[in-house]
């Protein structure tokens, strides 16, 4: 344990956002996401650094949310 604990500042996140974390909402999404659209990523996308720095999602899948 360290000399001085410093818990995690949880400030910024609603009761929503912790209800789709804990149900697995995202999870559950992105798996689907990617299952869905994987040869399309990967034609896209030729390195993980570059989907990282380049990748975003459409307003149309954040709507399928």
């Amino acid at each position: 344990m360290p000399d001085v604990f410093v818990g995690i500042d949880t400030s910024n996140y609603s009761d929503y956002y912790r209800t789709l974390v804990r149900r697995g909402i995202f999870n559950s999404f992105m798996l689907e996401y990617a299952d869905k659209n994987r040869s399309a990523i990967n034609s896209r996308f030729r390195t993980f650094d570059e989907f990282k720095e380049k990748f975003k999602f459409s307003g149309e899948e954040i709507a399928s949310l």
